[in-house]
């Protein structure tokens, strides 16, 4: 005897795709599809080979089901809900609508900075000149008088008064600091020091360049008695400064006197070149930061929305460096802004090679931000959507004359993209994001294809689920049921329809999502009637305005990535219903197994199934087997088998199961189309029975049972 015993919860399966509910007849497929692949193991067990394998018909009459199955077992337990008074309710939920204010109300934009440095501080480096005019020099400018001077060396001789005497030009040589130099602004300290032994009245002085003979400076010293220095000022802006000098005495004055003569004695001319700023220079250039800035700039982002605070989630940072320098350049550029889970900021410290002449030289650096923090209120920590930067360029002395002008310039590049955010925070704006008309699927009944229901009431909470923190407001504009089979709709009508909906805020350290509900139910809307319909679809239009209060959170909105404000029905359906001819309907993959070379196989038989159903209501069950190609190949039951509906009391509770007895009978040519089946669709018909005083709702309750067994009478083959 073999027995299969489903009293046990246990949900049997092949590769099936289970769904709730599920039908009654469906749990009874299952143990007739396990009792099939059982029953071929067993005789596979006995198997003796391809060596020794006798052939002979076997006849087995066995009961091969014995089973009770509660509402549990006709639907799903995670949709039911035991009410106090035993009897059921059907619970389900339904997603109306996801909305992520991340994805869909605030966007971080690809951005693209492009600054531009010109050399606006290049400077040359402060050099000293010292250059000599002794009293041999200036004799050899007095004819006889001179030779007398020069003569009496070492001895005292009267120098008589001196006028207009001139010296012819000197080069002064500063080559080994620059060739020429275009000023913008820059002063020589001119410094002469008497160390003559005689006084000097006035003395009139040039400076000018050898090639061009532009004339730098031409001054007056008064009155400058022996061991005295005085100094004077040239001013060098805009002027064309060549690297060879000329200088030259065109007027000196003095009264003369009985002195010492001692012709290495000389005035002592000091050239002190400083704050040197070219507009362009041929010149040793010295060591100096070219550029030195910390630079704001500032996002803009949909909706007003002004932030503090950006995690990125996944994004890059690109950045360009270009210099025309003809010198090797260094940079060094951060964005302090943008910090690690270490506290790091993104920095780079580079050197470029010199430009060449009419040319540019480059580099190009790359940042994953994933991870990365932005603080975006700037750098006095005052402003919103604001980050910096900090670029240092600098070159060093490389000794060597080089051609570099304010003409030449850097440009940095930098490019935010693809930044995706994983957390903002601040003020996430005001804005009204509108949604639809749009539908959403309705599947909490799709395993009913048609028939008719009729409840005795229902309770929808239309709940919003908010993970982001901000306040909003929701309004309902329109929500209509579809039953895309029958073409019926059905639009809600609700005392809130239409209304501004408050939404809660989520809360974050923890985080809490808020939940909003709003009640629909038989006292204030139509939502039964909608739900009687039997809908596959929702149509619905809505609108959320974030932030209708404005910045009432004070800075302090935030969300998540996976942070969502989700629009939902909560669905309570007390199971006092009437069905009329109400069918339910799945489909699953189905297989007997493989046979091999000895098993025995079923090759026909009867199977009898005898019902007990304690629910009030009658049942049609039906199976249908299609191959591979899904092309139809049998049914279980070639009439309608018709379970009858438990007998009612007075007060419309079963008092009495009743009997059924259906016979099955699969003769050979039928079991091998069961065995090239590849999917079976169960299929039930449910209807409650009016009786009496019973006309009306009828209630589930969690202690009805429908009791089932199945027997078989079956002709095994052994030598298959």
């Amino acid at each position: 005897m073999i027995l299969i015993n489903c009293n046990q919860k246990t949900n049997f399966t092949t590769n099936s795709h289970i769904f709730a509910p599920k039908s009654m007849y469906q749990r009874t497929s299952f143990c007739f599809i396990v009792f099939i692949v059982l029953l071929s193991a067993v005789f596979s067990s006995c198997n003796k080979g391809p060596e020794s394998r006798p052939s002979w018909d076997v006849n087995i009459l066995a009961p091969l089901l014995n089973t009770s199955l509660s509402i549990d077992d006709l639907i799903s337990d995670s949709l039911l809900l035991e009410n106090s008074d035993h009897s059921v309710s059907l619970v389900f939920s339904n997603s109306l609508y996801k909305f992520s204010l991340a994805d869909q109300a605030i966007k971080i934009p690809d951005t693209t900075i492009k600054a531009g440095f010109s050399l606006e501080n290049l400077s040359l480096a402060n050099q000293t000149l010292v250059y000599p005019l002794s009293l041999g020099q200036m004799c050899q400018q007095l004819g006889l008088l001179g030779q007398f001077i020069i003569a009496s060396n070492g001895g005292i001789f009267p120098i008589p008064a001196i006028e207009n005497i001139t010296t012819g030009a000197t080069d002064i040589d500063a080559t080994q600091f620059f060739e020429s130099a275009d000023l913008q602004s820059g002063f020589i300290d001119m410094t002469l020091k008497n160390e003559l032994p005689i006084e000097i009245s006035n003395i009139v002085f040039l400076i000018k360049n050898k090639t061009d003979q532009q004339v730098l400076t031409q001054d007056t010293f008064l009155n400058l008695l022996p061991g005295q220095m005085q100094t004077k000022v040239i001013d060098l802006s805009g002027k064309h400064v060549e690297g060879t000098l000329v200088a030259s005495i065109i007027d000196l004055d003095s009264p003369g006197g009985v002195v010492m003569i001692d012709t290495s004695k000389a005035l002592i001319i000091t050239m002190v070149a400083h704050d040197l700023v070219v507009n362009s220079a041929i010149a040793i250039f010295p060591a100096q930061n070219l550029i030195e800035e910390d630079k704001e700039t500032a996002y803009q982002i949909s909706g007003g929305a002004l932030l503090n605070e950006l995690r990125i989630k996944s994004g890059n940072l690109v950045i360009t460096l270009t210099s025309t320098i003809q010198q090797e350049s260094h940079f060094e550029f951060a964005l302090p802004s943008a910090k690690d889970v270490y506290g790091n900021f993104i920095s780079i410290s580079e050197d470029l090679p010199a430009a060449a002449a009419g040319s540019s030289s480059a580099v190009i650096k790359s940042f994953d931000l994933s991870g990365y923090t932005f603080n975006l209120t700037g750098i006095d920590g005052s402003k919103h959507n604001t980050y910096y930067t900090h670029l240092v360029a600098g070159i060093d002395s490389t000794g060597e004359l080089v051609n570099i002008s304010k003409g030449d310039s850097v440009l940095i590049t930098y490019a935010l993209q693809d930044i995706v955010p994983e957390y903002i925070s601040g003020y996430l704006g005001q804005q009204i994001v509108n949604i639809g008309p749009d539908e959403a699927l309705f599947d909490g009944l799709d395993k009913i294809k048609s028939g008719s229901i009729g409840l005795a009431s229902a309770s929808v909470n239309l709940k919003i689920t908010n993970g982001v923190g901000v306040l909003s407001r929701l309004n309902l504009y329109e929500l209509t049921a579809i039953n895309t089979l029958s073409g019926k709709s059905e639009a809600l009508q609700w005392d809130q329809l239409n209304k501004p909906l408050s939404i809660l805020p989520a809360t974050e350290n923890p985080f809490v999502p808020a939940l909003t509900t709003f009640s629909l139910d038989n006292s204030n809307s139509n939502i039964k009637s909608l739900i009687e319909l039997l809908p596959d679809k929702l149509t619905y239009a809505l609108d959320i305005f974030v932030n209708p209060d404005g910045n009432s959170s004070g800075f302090n909105d935030f969300t998540y990535d996976s942070s969502s404000l989700d629009v939902s029905l909560d669905i309570t359906l007390p199971l006092s219903l009437v069905a009329d001819a109400l069918v339910l309907q799945d489909t699953l993959d189905f297989s007997l197994g493989s046979q091999e070379e000895g098993d025995p196989v079923i090759k026909e038989g009867t199977f009898s199934l005898i019902a007990y159903n304690g629910f009030p209501f009658s049942a049609v069950p039906q199976l249908y087997f299609y191959d591979s190609e899904l092309q139809f190949l049998d049914s279980l039951f070639t009439i309608p088998a018709v379970m009858a509906p438990g007998k009612l009391d007075d007060q419309c509770l079963v008092i009495e199961k009743t009997k059924s007895v259906f016979s099955i009978p699969v003769d050979e040519a039928k079991m091998q189309r069961l065995r090239n089946a590849a999917m079976v669709v169960t299929r039930s018909s449910f209807s409650t029975e009016v009786t009496g005083s019973c006309n009306s709702y009828l209630t589930i309750y969690d202690d009805y049972l429908l009791d089932l067994k199945l027997t078989g009478s079956f002709i095994f083959y052994t030598g298959y």
